[in-house]
């Protein structure tokens, strides 16, 4: 309450804050204390994890210069009796954790101003964005994008949805041409979402109609009706692409975030690579999200062809549904 002018019955939220705080401060004096320093590998990045997360909780009690090094002192009073090696290591601790808060309010500002930039440039675009809007969702992230996908059509974001990777897999489950279980956790639930959406929204989906699996060592190429139970997808079939490619060409806006397969993987880089010429060569916008597709553009050397790369990566799709990005 000194260092933040705060209560801690103030509200739900500081009592969660003021508790987080205590909990990680603690964790944090007896771990450096140990011997740790803040790494990304290792016991060290629990280390780094623990620290951050205070001090994001402190930011929510309206602290903007580094503070938890200022705690370790009530900690060490409060144990250096029972544990006297708190005792000894007291000034090296704090040395380490004001390190650690000065390196990472650092890096939160210069997001913070990359964001910021981001937010406008995104804005400049969308406020000149023609319909139809054509949405293409690949990767491996599911269960995040499907109420956003939801917001995306009712707020006349996302006429067509184009679904490739792990999220199309679902929705061919969920239409159950793909009759094995994808691997995922809380599959039946999110699978059931899918089919829910495509229940409401029947003429906004459109899934695979071939794909490529791996036999051999080998692609090949599939009908989406003659793909067993064991096959596992790895990427679009020429099929797909020219069924996509005329929704695409038909758009006056284009998003696309996550890569449609395996592009990194030998003979598995076709439907990446294929999509994003389709959209390169499109009259439309057309915005470009996340590291993977960013990467598969300069190695196609697409780069020069796309409106713009966003560098707010899955965090892009919440935009779109209106609502704020990250630390915005």
């Amino acid at each position: 309450s000194e260092i933040t002018g705060r209560e801690f019955k103030e509200s739900k939220e500081t009592e969660v804050a003021f508790k987080v705080i205590a909990d990680h401060i603690r964790a944090s004096v007896f771990l450096i204390a140990e011997g740790l320093i803040p790494s990304n590998e290792g016991r060290g990045y629990v280390l780094r994890r623990i620290i951050r997360r205070a001090e994001r909780f402190g930011k929510i009690l309206g602290l903007k210069e580094p503070f938890l090094y200022n705690l370790v002192e009530p900690v060490v009073s409060e144990w250096g009796d029972v544990y006297p090696e708190i005792k000894k290591t007291q000034e090296h601790v704090k040395n380490i954790l004001k390190i650690e808060e000065e390196k990472f309010l650092e890096t939160l500002e210069t997001g913070l101003e990359i964001l910021e930039k981001e937010v406008k440039k995104l804005d400049e675009i969308m406020s000149v964005a023609k319909a139809p809007h054509v949405l293409i969702l690949g990767g491996k992230k599911v269960e995040d994008r499907l109420e956003a996908i939801r917001l995306l059509i009712e707020n006349g974001r996302a006429d067509h949805v184009l679904l490739t990777g792990l999220i199309g897999n679902v929705f061919l489950r969920a239409q159950g041409r793909i009759r094995s279980s994808l691997g995922i956790k809380r599959e039946d639930e999110i699978v059931a979402k899918a089919h829910t959406l495509i229940g409401e929204f029947p003429d906004v989906f459109s899934t695979p109609v071939d794909v490529a699996i791996e036999q051999n060592g080998k692609r090949v190429e599939l009908d989406i009706r003659e793909l067993n139970k064991d096959d596992e997808i790895y990427d679009l079939g020429p099929k797909t692409i020219e069924h996509y490619g005329k929704i695409i060409s038909e758009a006056g806006t284009v998003f696309i975030s996550g890569p449609a397969g395996f592009f990194e993987k030998e003979d598995f880089g076709y439907g990446t690579k294929a999509l994003l010429e389709v959209v390169a060569s499109s009259m439309a916008t057309t915005i470009v999200s996340g590291g993977h597709l960013s990467s598969a553009l300069k190695k196609f050397g697409l780069v020069e062809k796309i409106t713009h790369i966003s560098t707010a990566g899955g965090a892009l799709v919440g935009y779109l549904t209106a609502t704020k990005l990250p630390m915005i």
